[in-house]
């Protein structure tokens, strides 16, 4: 084989070899795009997610806001009966203090009409 035909075949050797770089080369951009996109797709699917679980989190927040308001409002309630209630036991226990002592006088005033 002569030189020239040995180079001639090392320069389509070289050049299928360039042709079979170039194509591993584009389908290596091509996956590698398309990782990418799935990439930046799930990047802003958790960035959606992340969004709607503050703004879940905040709901929640402002729910448990007015439970704790209303609980707080019938505690509130609760312990103005219980102040009422007390106030008129109160009351009561004047009201009965004052009608023994009334009955006391009495009695006594009778047992010494009986010893009179």
């Amino acid at each position: 084989m002569k030189t020239e035909e040995m180079f001639r075949l090392f320069m389509e050797q070289i050049k299928e070899l360039k042709h079979d770089i170039n194509n591993v080369h584009q389908e290596l951009k091509h996956d590698i795009n398309n990782v990418h996109q799935e990439l930046k797709q799930d990047i802003n699917n958790v960035n959606q997610d992340i969004k709607d679980m503050k703004n879940d989190i905040s709901a929640m927040k402002g729910q448990l806001d007015r439970i704790e308001e209303a609980q707080q409002q019938e505690v509130f309630g609760m312990l103005k009966v219980v102040d009422k209630k007390i106030t008129n036991v109160s009351y009561d226990i004047d009201y009965l203090r004052e009608q023994s002592s009334r009955h006391d006088m009495d009695i006594e005033r009778i047992k010494k009409q009986i010893r009179s």
